[in-house]
C-alpha cells in the first residue's frame, strides 16, 4: 500500500487541477506554473489580480518563502491581497532542496556554482512572466523571508540589473558562512534600492555572526555598493 500523500502534496495537487480548469492567465485567479530545470521539476504559484487586463505594463513582485516552506505556506498566501489592492503580479516560487518535514523546501544560498541553480530557475520564471504578461520591467521587485531573504541577495549579486528592488527580511547575510561579500563573484552590476528588515528584539546567532551584526555588514555592503553619500536609514 502506497502512503497517503502529505499535506501540502495533496494541496498542490488540488491547486494544479484548479490552475488547469481556471485558465492560467485569467485575472482575478491564482495558477501553478512548472517547468523542468537542472534536473527537477519545478514549481511557482502566481497570482494575477482581477485588475490586469493586459493593455499596460505592471510591477511583478518575486516572494521567496523561509525554509521549510512553500508556496502554499500561509504566511505566503497574505501576499494575495496586497497584489489584489496594488494590481501587481505576485510571483511564489518554491525552492529546491529539501527542508524540515512535511514537504518543506529551502534555496541553495550564496552558492553561485554549485548545487541548484536557483538563480538560474529564479531567471526563467520571470522570463517566463515576462512572456505571458506585460510586466513592467522596470518594476520587478523580489523579497524574502529568511531563507527567501538569503536567496534574494544572493539573486542580486547576480542580476541587480533585473530588479527594480530588494527587501530581505530576517535572513542571513553572507559573512554568516565566513564568506567576504567584497570577494565572492558575481557581484552586483548597477546600483541596487535595498530595505532590510528585522524584528527588534531578534537577534540569535546564525551561522558564525550574531543577527545584528550580520544586518549591520549588510547595510555596510549596499550602501557602499550604491555609493550611498549619507548614512543607511535605521
Amino acid at each position: 500500500m502506497k502512503p497517503a500523500p502529505s499535506r501540502p502534496g495533496l494541496a498542490l495537487a488540488a491547486l494544479l487541477l484548479a490552475s488547469h480548469a481556471a485558465g492560467a492567465a485569467t485575472p482575478g485567479t491564482q495558477f501553478i506554473g512548472s517547468m523542468e530545470f537542472g534536473g527537477q521539476e519545478r514549481h511557482w504559484l502566481v497570482n494575477v489580480p482581477a485588475s490586469y487586463d493586459g493593455t499596460r505594463a505592471v510591477p511583478l513582485v518575486v516572494r521567496l518563502h523561509a525554509a521549510g516552506g512553500h508556496f502554499n505556506s500561509t504566511e505566503e498566501h497574505g501576499w494575495f491581497p496586497l497584489s489584489d489592492q496594488a494590481g501587481f503580479i505576485l510571483v511564489l516560487p518554491n525552492g529546491s532542496l529539501p527542508s524540515g518535514t512535511d514537504g518543506g523546501l529551502k534555496w541553495n544560498v550564496y552558492a553561485w556554482d554549485e548545487g541548484p541553480d536557483d538563480v538560474g530557475f529564479l531567471v526563467a520564471v520571470i522570463e517566463r512572466l515576462r512572456q505571458q504578461f506585460r510586466i513592467d520591467s522596470r518594476r520587478i521587485f523580489m523579497t524574502g523571508h529568511s531563507n527567501g531573504a538569503s536567496m534574494t541577495n544572493t539573486f542580486a549579486f547576480a542580476h541587480a540589473e533585473m530588479l527594480a528592488a530588494i527587501a530581505p527580511a530576517q535572513g542571513a547575510w553572507v559573512t554568516a558562512l565566513g564568506l567576504d561579500p567584497l570577494a565572492v563573484s558575481p557581484q552586483p552590476g548597477v546600483p541596487l534600492p535595498v530595505w532590510i528588515w528585522r524584528g527588534e528584539t531578534e537577534n540569535d546567532l546564525v551561522g558564525v555572526l550574531p543577527r545584528n551584526l550580520q544586518d549591520r555588514q549588510q547595510q555596510q555592503f549596499w550602501s557602499g555598493h550604491d555609493r550611498c553619500p549619507a548614512p543607511p536609514e535605521v
